[in-house]
């Protein structure tokens, strides 16, 4: 699907001419905002399932995510599925969009909080702060318990000991919440490629510039559910059901972005 159309999708909201949408001439240049409008709502109608999921991917519509898990899995009710194929096709819907499942993230938010930016930071803090509670430690030896400044010296390793919390905690947010955006290796910064000490492939995503998702990650996220899969079982009659899937997921997709910009095109040319 070409990139103006991705960023059509990003900035266009199909329920609302607003002004950004000015913004859109250079990406379609000679179409009105009415005509993208009658795009949008044609593609709707003919392709919903694939227009739906890329307002979900590119957009993050939640309406439109939550109609196109919707039709996902009325797709899997109407046909042959393996068991549980409901809410293993959920997962598949999420993959699709582009996110992490729950058992990735733990993966991703652990690597963030090692690799990621703003770890190097917080490493430089918490240092900081181990210093100076250690000074307070070998400043405390040299007085008595009854001494005021011994209650003040406390109190300062009290507060010191709280930042540090603090910190953490704001790391591990932090962390949590990017896991969840973007499959991307946090120590290649999705590139692949490591510099130090000399350029080499990135051991953590094997150089693929993500965490890919694995059969581990769906049986963990399915088991945080509820739901009990063995490996053996999942070898046996999961990964050509969910490939089939999330092929037709993406195809679907890719049907709608086509007819988006055919669309797109007639409509700049019979302006012309």
């Amino acid at each position: 699907m070409p990139i103006a159309i991705e960023q059509l999708i990003k900035m266009f909201d199909p329920r609302s001419v607003s002004a950004e949408c000015l913004h859109l001439i250079r990406a379609v240049p000679g179409i009105t905002r009415e005509q993208i409008l009658g795009a949008f709502a044609a593609v709707a109608q003919r392709h919903p399932l694939g227009f739906d999921l890329l307002l979900a991917r590119y957009r993050e519509d939640r309406q439109a995510e939550q109609r196109a898990r919707r039709a996902a899995a009325d797709r899997v009710c109407r046909s042959p599925h393996p068991p549980y194929g409901t809410a293993v096709c959920q997962l598949t819907v999420t993959v699709a969009l582009g996110r992490t499942l729950p058992a990735q993230r733990v993966v991703l938010a652990a690597l963030l909080r090692k690799h990621g930016p703003r770890a190097t930071l917080a490493a430089k803090q918490l240092a900081d702060i181990q210093r100076q509670q250690k000074g307070l430690e070998k400043a405390r030896v040299m007085l008595s318990e009854g001494d005021w400044r011994y209650q003040r010296n406390l109190a300062q390793h009290d507060a010191l000991a709280g930042r540090s919390v603090a910190l953490r905690r704001a790391l591990a947010d932090w962390a949590d919440a990017e896991a969840a955006r973007s499959p991307h290796c946090p120590r290649c910064r999705g590139s692949g490629q490591l510099l130090r000490p000399q350029p080499h492939c990135c051991d953590t995503c094997g150089g693929r510039g993500k965490i890919s998702v694995t059969a581990d990650h769906f049986l963990r996220s399915l088991a945080d559910e509820g739901i009990v899969i063995t490996p053996d079982v999942w070898r046996a009659e999961y990964p050509p059901w969910v490939n089939d899937t999330l092929n037709g997921l993406y195809q679907e997709m890719q049907r709608a972005g086509d007819a988006l910009s055919i669309r797109l095109t007639l409509e700049r040319q019979a302006v012309a």
